[in-house]
């Protein structure tokens, strides 16, 4: 989630991953992040949308999704909308992240590849 602020006036304020139980929030170490209306998140069933966190003119859910179907969420927030490139670079990270989301149960411990 420390690489979306590469690519622009960006913060992923958030994350979720799928588990049995529903969505579960993943810890974050900054203790003063906003909190995300975690009953909003569940509303939001496998589609990417809108949040409301304070003091942020606009925040987004983007759901992390894989051949099963959604993995997660990571939600961001800026004080402006993004142009086009913006919600581009946006939804290119998250693909990637997706896919690697994916992957990781596939890669044994201590390697960086897919098991053969």
């Amino acid at each position: 989630m420390r690489h979306v602020s590469a690519l622009g006036p960006y913060n992923a304020e958030a994350g979720y991953l799928a588990t049995s139980d529903g969505l579960s929030r993943v810890s974050t170490h900054d203790a003063g992040a906003p909190t995300v209306d975690d009953s909003r998140m569940k509303e939001l069933g496998d589609a990417d949308g809108s949040v409301s966190l304070p003091e942020r003119s606009w925040n987004w859910a983007f759901g992390l999704r894989g051949v099963g179907g959604l993995l997660g969420y990571i939600v961001v927030c800026s004080h402006s909308v993004p142009d086009e490139q913006g919600h581009f670079l946006l939804s290119t990270l998250v693909g990637l992240t997706s896919a690697a989301c994916h992957w990781r149960p596939c890669v044994p411990r201590g390697t960086t590849t897919p098991a053969n």
